[in-house]
């Protein structure tokens, strides 16, 4: 329909509902094929043709599927394995940005502070585009790290209905999540 449902939306100027984060999707319905992801009945990935997911000739789709396969543990858990692999799309991308930043030894020669803001766009048709933040934080070449979060957007949002158990939402948040400290892990909500 026109309201569109967790990773499908209708764009303006189209007819029909399309894949959003068709990568992370297409990533989905490749680890299905592979029989490494359970057999999933939401339609949005009916959305997908089978040539949009093949990984031989797109080394992107290729590594999204490689980074996926271990984080889909908890999947059956989840209320929507859609919503759940937007999120660990997430956890991916917030390791690799830690991890680039963490690798970058004069990233303080030109700056004495670095803000960071991690979250997901969620797309609608009517009524504009939302941001959900899920990390907001600064770090200083001496490695304080300060969690900006909940001084500036308020409480945390409760991901285990989306993650399927507090042990999910952990992991979401862990992995390479500080810069200078070395790539120690840090535990949020």
């Amino acid at each position: 329909g026109p309201l569109g449902r967790i990773g499908a939306l209708q764009r303006d100027g189209q007819s029909s509902l399309s894949s959003a984060c068709g990568a992370a999707v297409g990533a989905y319905k490749e680890l299905q094929k592979k029989k490494a992801a359970p057999v999933d009945p939401v339609t949005v990935l009916d959305l997908l043709k089978d040539e949009d997911t093949a990984t031989e000739f797109d080394p992107q789709l290729g590594t999204i599927v490689d980074l996926l396969k271990p984080r889909l543990k908890d999947i059956d858990e989840s209320t929507d394995s859609i919503a759940f692999v937007t999120y660990q799309m997430y956890g991916i991308i917030r390791e690799l940005l830690y991890g680039v930043l963490n690798q970058t030894p004069d990233l303080f020669e030109s700056c004495s502070e670095v803000a960071i803001v991690g979250g997901l766009m969620i797309n609608r048709r009517i009524g504009g585009d939302f941001f959900q933040p899920l990390s907001f934080e600064t770090c200083t070449k001496d490695s304080k790290h300060v969690d900006l979060f909940e001084t500036t957007f308020g409480e945390r949002p409760s991901l285990v209905p989306i993650l399927g158990s507090e042990e999910a939402v952990e992991r979401l948040f862990v992995g390479g999540s500080q810069v200078g400290g070395g790539g120690s892990s840090s535990k949020q909500k």
